[in-house]
């Protein structure tokens, strides 16, 4: 993901990004590595959540991606991995309510829903990584990205 930061375009290092994911995936898969294929997925939802301030088409691909990358995964297989992919996640579909106000409601709960994360094992059900309400949701969104 280094292509991200890496050329002066941002749009022309996401997309070199995403073509650098689905080489990668070619030769990836989670029979021969759950957490390498996974990671290669988070990556290719990065670079779909970055291509979407251009063309909304890419937002819908990036959660694709990001929930192939969390399918992938047992929920205590990797959790750092597991809390990266929800942190983008939830990043992208703030910024896609930014982008889209007359969706902004569906993007917030979907946002709601992956800041809340996997389970943590051995928990209660109900015990989440991170507890986010609506509001802050909301709130997080008036001032994302930092």
């Amino acid at each position: 993901m280094a292509l991200l930061d890496r050329f002066t375009d941002p749009l022309d290092s996401a997309r070199r990004a995403l073509a650098e994911c689905e080489a990668a995936l070619r030769h990836r898969s989670r029979e021969r590595d759950a957490v390498d294929y996974a990671f290669t997925l988070a990556n290719k939802g990065l670079a779909h959540s970055r291509l979407a301030a251009s063309d909304e088409s890419h937002m819908s691909q990036a959660e694709q991606a990001y929930g192939q990358a969390l399918d992938a995964l047992p929920p205590d297989a990797h959790p750092a991995l597991l809390g990266r992919i929800h942190y983008n996640l939830t990043g992208a579909l703030l910024e896609a309510a930014d982008r889209r106000p007359e969706a902004r409601d569906e993007y917030l709960e979907r946002a709601e829903a992956s800041a809340r994360g996997p389970r943590l094992p051995g928990r209660a059900p109900d015990h989440r990584r991170c507890m986010v309400s609506r509001a802050a949701a909301s709130t997080w969104a008036s001032w994302w990205p930092l």
